[in-house]
């Protein structure tokens, strides 16, 4: 099994969920994957542990979902038309009411609590890894949490 491959399996899981988290669809959250693997096997970079490989994955797919959704918000006029089957679409891949309502509330979140509370819920990191990722101190990532969390159980009540 080569690096690639062992990187893939490893770390796949963590690239989906993040994108998936995201994206407003399972295609769009495919491209990504897609784009954050063939970004590795571009760079191919060597890390010191799997906590910096970890950091690595989920910033680089945070960057790949931002760059798609530009691209998206570009073509956004011209594929009006398409719209209904693309909402139809996403409904099909919806498991439940409460997941759409999750993600509905979790994309009115502000960035602030956004980022942290998709990092710890949806990849799985810890505050310490989080707080490398965002660049802040693990106590606000800890509060950010917190204050996430509370804002988003009044949006779902």
């Amino acid at each position: 099994m080569t690096d690639f491959d062992q990187a893939v399996e490893k770390y796949g899981s963590l690239v989906f969920r993040i994108a998936r988290s995201r994206m407003a669809n399972i295609s769009d959250t495919e491209d990504v994957f897609q784009e954050v693997f063939v970004t590795y096997a571009q760079k191919q970079p060597v890390f010191v542990d799997d906590i910096k490989a970890r950091a690595w994955f989920a910033k680089t797919t945070v960057h790949h979902c931002r760059k798609l959704w530009r691209i998206i918000g570009r073509h956004m006029a011209q594929s009006l038309d398409d719209t209904p089957v693309a909402l139809a679409e996403d409904a099909a891949n919806m498991d439940n009411s409460s997941y759409i309502d999750l993600r509905n509330a979790m994309s009115q979140l502000s960035e602030k609590y956004r980022r942290p509370l998709e990092l710890f819920y949806f990849a799985d990191l810890s505050a310490e890894e989080i707080a490398r990722i965002l660049g802040i101190s693990p106590n606000a990532v800890r509060i950010r949490l917190s204050r996430g969390r509370t804002v988003l159980k009044n949006m779902l009540e």
